[in-house]
Parts: structure tokens; sequence; C-alpha cells
């Protein structure tokens, strides 16, 4: 079984083989750019189960940043989907969970700079949890052990109704919409919100629309080998 960084490693190779077929002769030339999603095309580019951890695989996180480099730049994604696992977090025995800081400072680090080098902000990257994401956090958990809640890029698009949500709803190009919902208390404190991508009017049909479910549960999780 292939190692997480050769797997991303591979990932980079084929969604180059991709940004080629998709535009063709113009990323042949280094530092060329493919067009922006138009108002009727959008894409998306999905990575998942990036385990980052404090304790294996150190080039998790910088290789995501340079496949923000290498590849999203030249793609041009109308949004970046970020899917659970985001971090390992489990202890250096393997035997045993815990939440790490190191791991999710990291982990936001790492969003950032690839969302950065695709020309995104954070309400254009979307991730979600996985259960690595839970274990030894209870979901909202006020002592700051629910690490989502404060370096996701949900959470910095949506602040804490947004990383409490389990259902987000975002509608790309030509207007940004996100819609919260499947939470009481997140139901009545959020409402929507809107941000334009270009001048093509607020009646405009969206090119796509992006279903995130948070399926984890709310009771604490523990990891076992």
């Amino acid at each position: 079984m292939l190692d997480p960084p050769t797997l991303l490693r591979w990932a980079l190779a084929v969604w180059a083989l991709a940004a080629t077929s998709v535009t063709g002769a113009a990323l042949a030339t280094p530092g060329t750019r493919a067009p922006a999603a138009s108002a009727s095309v959008a894409w998306a580019v999905q990575v998942s189960d990036l385990h980052i951890s404090r304790f294996k695989h150190p080039a998790i996180a910088p290789d995501l940043v340079a496949f923000g480099e290498s590849v999203l730049a030249a793609l041009r994604p109308s949004a970046l989907l970020l899917t659970g696992d985001l971090v390992d977090a489990k202890t250096a025995s393997q035997e045993g969970s815990q939440q790490y800081p190191q791991e999710w400072q990291a982990y936001a680090a790492a969003w950032r700079g690839a969302a950065a080098a695709a020309g995104l902000d954070a309400s254009h990257v979307i991730d979600m949890r996985g259960n690595h994401d839970v274990f030894d956090a209870a979901r909202g958990e006020p002592s700051g052990a629910d690490r989502f809640a404060e370096s996701s890029a949900t959470a910095a698009a949506l602040g804490a109704a947004g990383a409490a949500a389990r259902v987000r709803v975002t509608e790309i190009s030509p207007r940004l919409v996100v819609r919260l919902g499947g939470d009481a208390d997140a139901d009545a404190g959020a409402a929507a919100v809107t941000a334009q991508d270009g001048d093509r009017g607020g009646g405009s049909c969206p090119a796509a629309v992006l279903i995130g479910v948070d399926a984890t549960p709310d009771v604490r999780m523990y990891g076992y080998t």
C-alpha cells in the first residue's frame, strides 16, 4: 500500500495530466494559467484524507502547498474541496488518539497556502470533518478541543455557526451563496452569506451547487488500532 506522501505525489501527476487535457497547449508554457471559470462552467478540485500528523509523513502539509502552487495555480478551480480526515490525531504509538494543536496549525497553514496559490479565498475552500477530526473532541466543545472550529477554512469563512453546521450548500460561479443547516442552533443564528463572483447580476443561476454533509458523531470518538 502506498504511503500518503506517495499518494499525494501521484495525485499531483494525475492532476498535471488533467490540466494538460483541459487547457491544451496553454499549460505547456511554464507560468501560464487556465482561463478562470466562466459564467456557465465551473470546476472544483477535491483532496481527501490528508491525515496530517506530528509523528509521521511530515511532507504532507508542505506537499499540499506545493500542489496549490504547481497545479491549482494552473487549473484555477472555482472551489477547493478538502474532505476528512484532515488530521491524523493519533498518538506516536498509533494505539491512542488525541487532537494535537500542531497538526491543526499545520493544516491551517497548508489550506491557506494552497488556496492563495489558486487565487481562492476561504469561502471557496470547502472542508469537512472526518472521524479522525473528532477523535477525543465533541463538536463545539468550549474548551478549544474542537480544533476544526478554530483552524478550518469553514470557520474562517463562516465563523462558529458555519463550523457547527451539519450541512453546507455552496453555489459557485457566477455567484457564491453559502447556506447552513442541519443544526437547530446554527439555523437560528446563521444567515446566508453571499458574495458575487464578477458582475453578472444577482439573478443569474449558479454553474454548480456543492453540498457537503458532516456525518461525524457529536459524541466523543476514540481511535483504535
